[in-house]
């Protein structure tokens, strides 16, 4: 028998198989349990032969909504897939009490492993509310021989926005832009607004980073800081240049007009 721990659990339903090895349809209808995952209800049809598997159709009852897929696998030189994903009304509560929601997503991705190894996806929708803030954010990518490299990056989360691109691999090369014009719908117990903006190049052993922020009005429960400004370089992982001009400190009882600090 098995032994060690379960990683899922079919809990019921069952699996029609019809016909040869040289072609044949299936069927699927069973419940799924993890101990890391939300429980789904599965339904999914295809066919499939002695080199491949094709998913022309599966529902799967999830978080509170349903996901529908359909996707194909082939083995005959090297490992190819194809998959899409489109999900609606998903509530990520059961997983991050703190964050509910209802989102609708969309994912297509393809993947192949052989000589080499190529995965590239896209998600042009994952939207909706969360925490009863609108949330709307996309991206794409391909991860090739140990590179992932993400062109687009776009997200808005109630009047929050990022944007930004990466490679990362044997060099990085990374933007970032973050603005928050209103914290408290980030964090509730904080406030303020803030942006920020990242940049870094080089190889990972050997980095240069630039960092600019900018925040007023910033609190956290009992500390307060009415203005802050921030620059920081980093040469090659190696030297850095740091300044940061802080405003109107308060922590608890203790306060401060102005802290300037720099170093490099």
């Amino acid at each position: 028998p098995p032994q060690g721990e379960a990683i899922a659990e079919l809990t019921a339903g069952e699996l029609r198989l019809k016909g040869g090895i040289e072609r044949y349809d299936w069927a699927l209808t069973t419940a799924l349990a993890a101990p890391d995952a939300p429980a789904s209800q599965w339904q999914a049809r295809g066919d499939g032969s002695a080199t491949e598997l094709n998913i022309a159709e599966a529902r799967i009852g999830v978080l509170d909504g349903q996901v529908l897929a359909s996707g194909r696998v082939a083995w005959r030189e090297g490992v190819q897939a194809e998959l899409k994903l489109a999900g609606e009304a998903l509530n990520p509560a059961p997983l991050a009490p703190d964050w509910p929601g209802r989102l609708g997503l969309e994912l297509n991705a393809t993947a192949e492993f052989g000589e080499h190894t190529r995965i590239a996806f896209e998600l042009p929708k994952l939207a909706g509310t969360l925490r009863e803030q609108p949330l709307n954010l996309a991206t794409r990518g391909i991860w090739q021989d140990g590179t992932l490299e993400l062109p687009i990056l776009t997200g808005r989360y109630g009047t929050a926005s990022l944007d930004g691109e990466l490679r990362y691999g044997a060099e990085i090369a990374a933007k970032l832009n973050l603005a928050v014009p209103e914290l408290a719908g980030l964090l509730p117990r904080a406030g303020g607004a803030l942006t920020l903006n990242a940049e870094a190049n080089g190889k990972p052993e050997a980095l240069d980073l630039r960092l600019d922020g900018q925040a007023r009005k910033l609190s956290f429960e009992h500390h307060r800081i009415s203005a802050l400004n921030l620059a920081a370089t980093l040469a090659g992982s190696k030297r850095l240049d740091l300044k940061l001009d802080a405003q109107d400190l308060k922590t608890g009882e203790t306060k401060a007009l102005k802290v300037i600090a720099a170093c490099d």
